[in-house]
């Protein structure tokens, strides 16, 4: 988990939103930690499989489309400013979307909030294809559908400093890093990949 990356600048009275949160569990991960944490996906039965298997956990699952600009200015109203957690969504949004994605980012941290984010890197089925040592010890039918769930194109270190402008958003760190995926190889090691991750502000923060 990247928690050592993002938790110190986390650590304030803000909330975490958690952005793509799929079933729930980085969520739960966060609030362990003493976190007050909002879930939040686009996927409606991933939000119900969420609720459901931790409805004990205090965390407040919630259907949202990260591009969606009304259901964003309602979270700012709600809770007002926020810090974001988003690990493997912005390589899924369409390039004419993400204008509007970042826009969005910047009315959740509403001059306040932190934002993190680890991205699939780009290049990452030539990463597959032909550098991952380990990554060749799994079985082929495995190895075929790993690489079908990749996505057509990842993120890079350039890209985080030109969608994320310098006259709105101020970047505390920007760098390559390494994902852990949930596949491990026979003998047991994980299979890591690729990524970029970043973590951002807006300038006006207090």
């Amino acid at each position: 988990m990247d928690y050592p990356r993002f938790g110190s600048a986390f650590g304030g009275h803000l909330p975490i939103l958690d952005i793509g949160c799929g079933t729930g569990e980085i969520a739960c991960f966060l609030a362990d930690r003493g976190h007050q944490v909002i879930g939040a996906d686009v996927a409606r039965e991933a939000i119900e499989i969420a609720s459901s298997q931790h409805h004990d956990s205090g965390i407040l699952f919630r259907v949202l489309d990260i591009t969606d600009t009304v259901g964003c200015q309602q979270i700012a109203v709600e809770y007002g400013p926020v810090n974001v957690y988003i690990r493997g969504v912005m390589h899924q949004i369409a390039m004419d979307d993400l204008p509007r994605y970042v826009n969005n980012i910047a009315i959740l941290l509403n001059g306040e909030g932190y934002f993190y984010m680890i991205e699939v890197a780009s290049g990452i089925r030539d990463h597959f294809l032909h550098h991952a040592e380990h990554f060749h010890k799994l079985p082929r039918a495995v190895q075929q559908i790993f690489i079908s769930n990749l996505p057509p194109r990842g993120i890079c270190v350039e890209d985080v400093a030109r969608y994320f402008r310098s006259d709105l958003f101020e970047i505390l760190f920007c760098d390559n890093t390494r994902l852990e995926t949930n596949l491990r190889t026979p003998d047991g090691t994980v299979i890591q990949i690729p990524a970029v991750h970043a973590l951002i502000r807006t300038h006006n923060i207090s």
